[in-house]
């Protein structure tokens, strides 16, 4: 990751800002225009001479205290005073390096030199996020000298406590921060440098620039890849630094406590930036090799699929790199080709290159990817750099011969191999005990709920059978239950109850015929039907009105018990629907994918009709079973499934809506209803009002 160490910085550097206290050097561009002219060789020194009270001229802590106060401490403690001044004296030339890099040179590229912000950020990338980062650093350095000096003489000074400072600075928030920025500038360096020659070599104005700068003393004559090199190499330099600071410091003392556990974050940090530096260049390295392969290249599997780029693409989460490098491959016929061997997440592939495009590797009658999912891996006998790779799949085992250049290699990717194979067997035999868990956990919500529907539905039989006893009826049973293999129909039902309601209302019309139409009206709805002949209710009538409240009362319980058990099936769908939409396997069905966790998003008054509970228990099943046949069988039955459950759904979602415009048209219906119902009570008032004061003696 990290470049050869720093050459020692040479001690002419000037005071930083005291009253900043590593606010450093330079402090906008009042202080340090970046226009050519301005550019003198004294004028950073200058400005770093007017604006601090810490020296860092001088060597060493001892040289910068008084010899009578250096004389009086013991050895040990000159020990630590002199690595803590290191410390501060290094983070001040880091401090400079940066602010050079940042106010200087990036803001002359900007004004003077007119280069694009996006290419200054590629030249110097995160350096505005890493310069206030080491100034905080090197300001509480600074405060704590500042407290630590002594007040006869302002050249003496000892620091006791740093830990904390340090601690700080590698621990939490501090530390993700620095990871996440040095990860970033480290494995963005080889592109800075590259980006910055391209351009030297073609930009007048950047090359006047760069030999203007030069003059400058502060820059050492050193130019832009140099400096960047220096920031690379700054955070190897902290271990070295603690690690002194924890041998001259007391054992078992808080201070002591600090400094190791700073360290124990420093080494985090590093273990961080090394590999976030490994995970990015090895994702640049994979953008640039799927960037040149043929997008109209294509292989086919052993089982007669077509695997092309777009396959390698569209997967979640994305294939990442593990390794690459040159092989030889056998084909069919026992020839050797040289290939590129790429080997990702869950495949290796085997790529040529031709005319500056990779394409898929012809071998012959053999496909030229491998499935890294129940690979074994073995090596050839009597020969140091071959490799047997055997895949399984559904169609049978097939087998690879690969070679490397080295016994080195040969063992590198004998370790890359086995290691992302058993990892995916890993992967998979936990996926495997997921879904197992997955469909118990289902069963055992279908049976919740078909318990609590069973409960829900003696409740409603017995308000019911209630109903039935005031008013004689007998049929008291309803008329639908809860099934595990069957889900009750409601339209049936709500049909059945929009004819009893109309019944209703064709007796209610006859009972009120002479009160509602005056005489001559000839309604074609009443043609034939002789109407009451007064508001009392008659016996036929009075046998009317009770069935059809009976029946209705029945059907309207049933349609509630049908409305809960379809919710409990719904739920179950839901949940088996959204759990086979995780389950697609990476690069399977990802057309289709989306497409389910749509379905399954939809709002939840969408209630199944017939037949969903059939469904979930086959799903479940289906999620049940045992995978072992391969990546081939799988994604195809679980797409088939969804495929099916959206298909029940839409019509569902037609059905329930159905339903729901002829509850609202019954709705309007019993509101009509009522209204009338009123309306004849008042006429009927209004005539026995009438008929009492015809009756009444004057």
């Amino acid at each position: 990751m990290f470049s050869s160490p720093t050459p020692n910085l040479t001690s002419n550097r000037r005071r930083s800002n005291s009253e900043g206290c590593g606010q450093v050097v330079i402090k906008g561009s009042s202080c340090l225009p970046v226009s050519s002219s301005s550019m003198d060789s004294t004028h950073l020194g200058e400005i770093s001479d007017q604006s601090s009270q810490m020296s860092y001229t001088a060597e060493s802590w001892s040289v910068l205290v008084e010899p009578e106060f250096y004389n009086s401490l013991d050895k040990q403690n000159v020990k630590r005073q002199e690595i803590i001044y290191e410390l501060m004296q290094t983070e001040f030339h880091h401090v400079q390096t940066l602010t050079i890099m940042d106010e200087v040179l990036r803001q002359g590229l900007l004004e003077e030199v007119q280069l694009e912000q996006d290419v200054i950020v590629e030249i110097f990338p995160c350096v505005d996020k890493l310069l206030p980062l080491h100034r905080n650093f090197l300001m509480a350095m600074e405060v704590r000298q500042q407290d630590s000096t002594f007040p006869k003489s302002q050249r003496n000074f000892i620091i006791q406590r740093i830990g904390d400072i340090l601690f700080q600075q590698f621990s939490g928030a501090g530390a993700s921060e620095m990871t996440s920025l040095y990860a970033e500038f480290c494995s963005r360096h080889h592109i800075a440098v590259g980006v910055y020659k391209q351009l030297l070599q073609s930009n007048r104005k950047l090359q006047a620039f760069i030999r203007l700068q030069k003059k400058n003393l502060d820059m050492k004559r050193r130019e832009i890849p140099e400096l960047l090199l220096l920031v690379t190499q700054r955070i190897t330099k902290y271990p070295v630094l603690l690690e002194r600071l924890l041998h001259y410091t007391e054992d078992g003392s808080v201070e002591a406590c600090s400094v190791r556990r700073a360290l124990s974050g420093l080494r985090s940090v590093l273990a961080g930036v090394e590999r976030g530096v490994s995970e990015r260049q090895r994702a640049q390295k994979l953008a640039e090799i799927l960037h040149r392969l043929d997008s109209r290249s294509c292989t086919r599997t052993k089982s007669g699929e077509t695997f092309s780029k777009q396959e390698l693409l569209d997967t979640h989460p994305p294939r990442t790199l593990t390794h690459s490098g040159p092989l030889t491959c056998r084909t069919s016929s026992g020839r050797l080709r040289e290939v590129l061997g790429v080997l990702m997440t869950d495949v290796l592939v085997f790529l040529q290159e031709k005319e500056q495009k990779f394409t898929f590797a012809a071998l012959e009658q053999k496909a030229s990817l491998v499935f890294l999912q129940r690979l074994i891996v073995r090596e050839v006998a009597n020969e140091e750099r071959g490799l047997f790779l055997i895949t399984e799949s559904s169609v049978g085992p097939e087998m690879y011969e690969i070679h490397t250049g080295t016994r080195e290699e040969r063992n590198t990717w004998l370790t890359h191999l086995t290691k992302a194979a058993h990892s995916l067997s890993e992967e998979h035999k936990q996926a495997k005990t997921d879904k197992e868990l997955t469909v118990q956990k289902l069963q055992n919500i279908q049976e919740c709920l078909l318990s609590l529907d069973m409960q829900v539905c003696v409740v409603l039989e017995e308000k019911l059978r209630v109903c039935a006893n005031y008013s004689g009826q007998s049929h008291t049973d309803l008329l639908v239950w809860p099934h595990p293999q069957n889900t009750p129909q409601g339209g049936s039902l709500l049909m059945e109850a929009r004819r009893e309601v109309e019944k209703l209302a064709v007796a209610l019309m006859l009972w009120f015929h002479p009160f509602i139409w005056p005489p001559g009206n000839d309604s074609k709805l009443l043609t034939g039907l002789e109407p009451a002949s007064s508001p009392q209710l008659s016996h036929g009538h009075h046998l009317l009105f009770k069935g059809a409240v009976q029946t209705l009362t029945r059907l309207l319980y049933s349609l509630q018990a049908t409305v809960i058990i379809q919710d409990s099936c719904f739920e179950v769908q839901d949940l088996l629907l959204q759990r086979a939409t995780l389950l697609l396997p990476a690069g399977c069905g990802h057309g289709k994918e989306n497409q389910g966790v749509a379905c399954a998003q939809r709002q939840k008054c969408i209630r199944p009709e017939a037949g969903l509970r059939a469904e979930n228990v086959s799903e479940a099943e289906l999620l049940h079973q045992d995978d072992d046949g391969g990546p081939d069988c799988c994604p195809e039955e679980i797409e088939q499934s969804l495929e099916r459950l959206r298909q029940e759904e839409e019509r569902a979602e037609e059905e329930v809506e159905r339903l729901r415009e002829e509850m609202r048209l019954v709705d309007r219906e019993r509101e009509k209803l009522r209204e009338e119902e009123i309306r004849v009570q008042r006429e009927n008032l209004e005539v026995h009002q009438k008929i009492l004061h015809l009756h009444s003696p004057e």
